[in-house]
Formats: structure tokens, sequence, C-alpha cells
């Protein structure tokens, strides 16, 4: 076995980056790292049971790249996972100062802590799902515009004759899920614009927006109380 100097170790150390997931927050969107990521870089998943579940295509993806990244079992609690998350990278940063972390998570109360550490000559950011799809979206060469396919009358006519009663089903369907929740007037007309806009088979999705739009605890425990609701209409 290959011992590694001092300077090498440091050099290894020093190109190496430490992805701290918060899957409460971002669910499974962590997965756009798992083929961008280096040898020497790690991922570290931060779970509880408050965490959206995987899909089966991610579930599939991620079976491509079983030893890309570790799981951290978490408990639950009332910010739990932040504060679980941000002891870690404590642990981490007394082994491991001169490595480069990045919290993977769209809840800027994380902010403060990189800050903290930032003032200490530590490499650490936080990165948001947004911004991450942006930057890789930048990076990838555009595609050359299709010509636009002109419907025929009759397959046109036939297609939007459908879509109001798809709609009609869904709206009716999602309000009666709401109205079940006995919630206030305004979180209700918020969390029904929520389902309407998203597929309802795409429960990362469903999680996350709530999370954007009622915090981590609240946007969680919203999500949990609508999922077998959310099931069955999906069937």
């Amino acid at each position: 076995m290959k011992v590694l100097d001092v300077n090498e170790e440091e050099t290894r150390t020093k190109s190496r980056t430490v992805f701290l997931v918060d899957t409460e927050n971002i669910g499974s969107s962590w997965t756009i790292l798992l083929e961008r990521k280096t040898k020497l870089d790690r991922i570290l998943l931060f779970y509880t049971e408050n965490s959206p579940y995987i899909s089966y295509p991610d579930m599939k993806y991620i079976c491509q790249y079983p030893n890309e990244f570790e799981m951290v079992a978490c408990n639950t609690g009332r910010n739990g996972l932040d504060f679980q998350l941000v002891s870690y990278l404590g642990y981490l940063l007394k082994s491991a100062p001169k490595t480069r972390y990045v919290i993977f998570s769209n809840d800027t109360g994380y902010d403060p802590v990189v800050q903290f550490w930032c003032q200490r000559g530590i490499k650490l950011s936080r990165i948001s799902q947004r911004e991450i799809e942006a930057k890789l979206q930048a990076s990838q060469p555009k595609p050359a515009a299709k010509p636009e396919k002109t419907k025929k009358p009759s397959q046109a006519s036939a297609d939007d004759s459908k879509l109001p009663a798809v709609a009609d089903d869904k709206h009716q369907i999602v309000t009666d899920m709401v109205k079940r929740q006995k919630m206030p007037k305004d979180k209700a007309t918020k969390v029904r614009s929520i389902l309407l806009s998203e597929d309802l088979n795409n429960l990362a999705d469903i999680h996350n927006d709530l999370v954007k739009s009622f915090g981590v605890e609240e946007g969680s425990q919203l999500y949990k109380q609508l999922k077998p609701d959310i099931h069955k209409a999906s069937k």
C-alpha cells in the first residue's frame, strides 16, 4: 500500500470538495452531483424521516453510483437536520481545515455559518438547487433551434378539447385534498397553487415547493399530511 507523504496528502486535501447535502430541503436534486464529482470529492447526504421519498427514475440513476455518496442519518426535531449538519461540518473542519466545503441547500439559514467560517479562512459556501442547475445549464452547449411543427387542424382541435376536462379534474381533486386539511384560507390558497402547478407524481418537487414557501419545518409537515392523499390522487 502506498503511503502518502505530508505534502502529497496536503495537496489531495486542498483539491477535495465535500458536499454536505440537506435532503429535507432539496430532495433528490443532489443527484446532479454524482457524475460531476471527482475521485477525491465526497457527497454526504444528511437525512431524516422527513426527507422526501426518491422516485424510481432517480433511484435507477443513483444505483449507477453506489459508492459515490455517504448517508448520514439525523434525528428529527425543530431544525434538527440543520444543526446536525453544521455540527458535523465542525467535526470535518477539525481534521481537514484546508478542504473546500459546500452546503447544498436552499435554506438561507446556513448563510451566517458560511460567513462565520469564511471570516476564519475556511473555504465554505452554500449553493441552492437553482444556482447549481443554472451553472450546469450555462456550461452546456445550446442545441440548434428546431423548426416548429404546425399541428393539423383536426389534431389541434382534438387535443385542445381534452385539456379543460383534465385540468378541471385535477383542480377538483386538489381542492378537495386541501379542504380535508382544514387549514387557514391564505395557506390553503398557497398550497392549492403549489399542487396545481406540479405533477402529482413528482413528490420531490412538491416537497421542495412547500419547503420554499413555508420553511423547512412547516413545509415538511404539510408534505407529510398531504402525501397520503397525493399518493391516492396520482394512482
